[in-house]
């Protein structure tokens, strides 16, 4: 099985069950501008977005992890957004299957552009936080924000 967005996506939404209606969480599918997040959300009224990417593990450790580039407008989407004082975050999936076969790690939208060129493993889990649960993966992402100040970015 290959890594895969919507296979991100399917498990994220699984933070509905954990949250119930104090969150809003919905996938956006944007033919029209470039660079908005995939996924944006409340969570008792604090706003989200998240951009998902997900790469297939590599035979070995010190090779990076291949997923769908961070586009230049995904970064300047991502430093919008936290200007504004809104969360965000790119949720990258690591693998496929069941852990420890995939992993998902929670990377800060002000590192977009870092994660511009292609990460190892050991670089996404040493720059961001490894989430095992997709309420987590939310929870992450909002804390974040409020861990920055706003002349971090």
């Amino acid at each position: 099985m290959s890594a895969r967005e919507s296979n991100t996506w399917d498990w994220l939404r699984g933070a509905r069950k954990a949250f119930g209606p104090e969150l809003f969480i919905r996938r956006l599918e944007n033919a029209v501008s470039t660079g908005d997040a995939d996924v944006d959300g409340s969570f008792v009224g604090d706003p989200f977005y998240i951009e998902l990417k997900a790469g297939n593990r590599p035979a070995r450790p010190t090779t990076v992890i291949r997923h769908e580039p961070v586009k230049d407008e995904q970064v300047t989407f991502a430093d919008a957004v936290l200007a504004a004082g809104a969360s965000h975050s790119f949720l990258v999936q690591v693998g496929s299957g069941a852990y420890p076969e995939r992993r998902f790690f929670v990377i800060p939208g002000h590192l977009g552009r870092w994660l511009q060129s292609f990460r190892t493993e050991a670089e996404l889990a040493e720059f961001g936080t490894e989430v095992y649960g997709p309420g987590e993966a939310i929870a992450t992402t909002i804390r974040l924000i409020k861990e920055l100040s706003s002349d971090d970015y």
